[in-house]
């Protein structure tokens, strides 16, 4: 994770054309399995159809217009980082009194302080946040996983 943040940061334009196109083919083959099982059912509605066929035109549009898709993938990413940093406040909350409790709150203000970012510069700017959001928020989770394992390790005794 750490890695793939570091590379988020340095080259964000190149990461969010690959998260953009990554979740355009996604929900395209989601859609396509979808109209194979809905195929092979008994059971067909108009709804179940109507379903695959907004998995296949969503992930068309990603693919089709990057950036748009870019624009939109950087909003929900706002609304993303917010529930993450509301959920790490919450979890910091409740791991309080063990060490490592700092990091996840640590976490957490990095997270609504880049929603707070891709909200002020929205859509101009989504091409590159998105990228560093994406860098960063994966950067910040690597690390904290790493702190709180080492902080998790029992002490070492002498023999």
């Amino acid at each position: 994770m750490v890695v793939l943040g570091l590379a988020g940061i340095i080259v964000p334009q190149i990461i969010s054309l690959i998260v953009n196109f990554f979740l355009g083919w996604l929900l395209i083959v989601a859609g396509l399995l979808s109209l194979y099982v809905i195929h092979l059912s008994r059971w067909r509605s108009a709804m179940t159809w109507l379903k695959a066929i907004l998995l296949l035109v969503t992930g068309g549009l990603l693919l089709f217009d990057p950036k748009a898709g870019i624009a939109a993938l950087a909003l929900l990413l706002t609304f993303y980082l917010l529930l993450d940093a509301v959920a790490n406040f919450g979890f910091a909350y409740d791991y309080h009194p063990l060490k490592g409790w700092g990091w996840i709150v640590f976490n957490g203000l990095g997270s609504a302080l880049l929603a707070g970012m891709v909200m002020i510069g929205w859509p101009q700017t989504s091409a590159l946040l998105l990228g560093i959001y994406v860098g960063v928020s994966l950067l910040l989770d690597g690390l904290v996983l790493i702190f709180m394992s080492l902080g998790a390790r029992p002490p070492s005794h002498p023999l």
